[in-house]
């Protein structure tokens, strides 16, 4: 079975390192190159579906399906902790850094909000000598925890600049907003017919924008009264993915045609990322647009995606855009000439790519890899074949043949 990925991209054929029979999480080596380096882990017997990387690129990150985190420090390529710990009894959904390294929250399917300081984190993973059952019995007690905070799952969230509130959205249809000190809620907005996929705070933290499963964007006023300032419609499919320009007044949009992923688990360490089903009697095509909020009209439509848009995240200094999507492949955007500048593809569904608060390390996601980048691809899309981990019999009885 071949894969197309770019060049300067070396995936699994190419990095060996043989862990212990304990260690779930196999790390490969950091890898230099003439362009960039990076750090790459794969996961042997759990799903990922979430992660995030705090300011510096000091620590990331990562949710499962299991509701267990892993934490990693991604510049040297160091798992922090060995064995995860269990955060949520259900899947995590989401999961996002106050800023810099000190606390995160995570969502789950389980319906609750938690939130976590890194200092209770880091005494729970100085405990090395714990196997993976101990590991899952001992674990860090979060700083608070928000419970029924959303009917059905909670499913995204972002906290405001300031790190002194916490947006979420839900299954339910509703936007939510969290005090991070003391996990009251602080304003409800309904207006959603649907899920509320995503939900991204402007710089200024005045205005939120959340995107759900009825096809629309809504912005809402953080100080304001709990009325939609405005709704953005006209998207072929459920909104996935928002992200606020750091400078300007945009908002690029993520949506799509198809339906969100499914991970279906066969057996222990053989669970796969699929797309949604797709409409048969219409090709299934991803949109990213990006629309200015002083006019609210469409300033670019980045066209490239086959399949509904997942992620899409502003570089926080260079004019470039990361995206995701159904189609397995991430995509950097040059925004200057509205064009695709980088694609990586891969075997498995990328749930995420994002950048770090300082911009110098790009981190993706599929259900058993973690890659972090030094620094942002900009090279022109190129595509090369390389070999799938386990050749296939007929490439084995060729072997053999010669």
């Amino acid at each position: 079975m071949n894969y197309r990925t770019i060049p300067g991209l070396l995936l699994l054929p190419l990095l060996a390192l043989i862990a212990t029979s304990q260690n779930p999480l196999e790390k490969q080596n950091v890898v230099k190159e003439e362009k960039r380096e990076y750090s790459h882990f794969t996961i042997r017997d759990a799903d990922l579906v979430c992660m995030a990387i705090n300011a510096d690129a000091s620590r990331s990150v990562i949710g499962t399906s299991t509701g267990e985190i892993f934490m990693i420090n991604p510049v040297p390529g160091k798992i922090i902790n060995i064995h995860p710990f269990k955060g949520h009894t259900k899947q995590i959904n989401t999961v996002n850094y106050r800023g810099s390294k000190d606390k995160f929250a995570t969502g789950s399917t389980d319906g609750t909000i938690k939130i976590w300081d890194c200092k209770e984190v880091d005494k729970f993973n100085q405990a090395k000598e714990l196997s993976r059952d101990e590991s899952r019995a001992i674990k860090p007690a979060p700083e608070i925890t928000i419970n029924q905070a959303h009917t059905g799952g909670v499913r995204c969230l972002c906290y405001s600049p300031d790190g002194k509130k916490l947006v979420s959205g839900g299954a339910d249809g509703l936007v939510k907003v969290w005090s991070v000190e003391t996990g009251k809620m602080l304003k409800k907005f309904s207006g959603h017919q649907g899920a509320v996929n995503t939900v991204a705070i402007q710089k200024d933290g005045k205005l939120i924008a959340s995107g759900g499963s009825d096809k629309t964007v809504r912005l809402w006023a953080l100080e304001a009264t709990a009325i939609s300032t405005s709704v953005l419609k006209g998207y072929s499919g459920p909104v996935m993915a928002l992200a606020f320009h750091p400078n300007k007044s945009w908002l690029a949009i993520g949506s799509g045609k198809g339906m969100p992923p499914q991970i279906k688990t066969k057996k222990k360490g053989s669970s796969k990322s699929s797309p949604g089903k797709k409409n048969s009697k219409s090709k299934s095509s991803g949109e990213i647009k990006i629309v200015d909020l002083n006019t609210n009209e469409t300033v670019m439509d980045l066209k490239g995606h086959d399949d509904l848009v997942l992620g899409v995240m502003f570089h926080p200094k260079e004019n470039r855009l990361v995206s995701t999507s159904n189609d397995k492949t991430t995509r950097i955007w040059n925004l200057e000439s509205k064009s695709e500048g980088y694609r990586e593809e891969s075997l498995d569904i990328y749930f995420q790519s994002i950048f770090s608060g300082d911009g110098r390390l790009l981190g993706t996601l599929t259900i058993r890899d973690i890659t972090y980048y030094n620094g942002t691809p900009k090279w022109p899309v190129q595509e090369i074949e390389l070999k799938s981990k386990s050749p296939s019999k007929n490439e084995e009885s060729d072997k053999s043949k010669d």
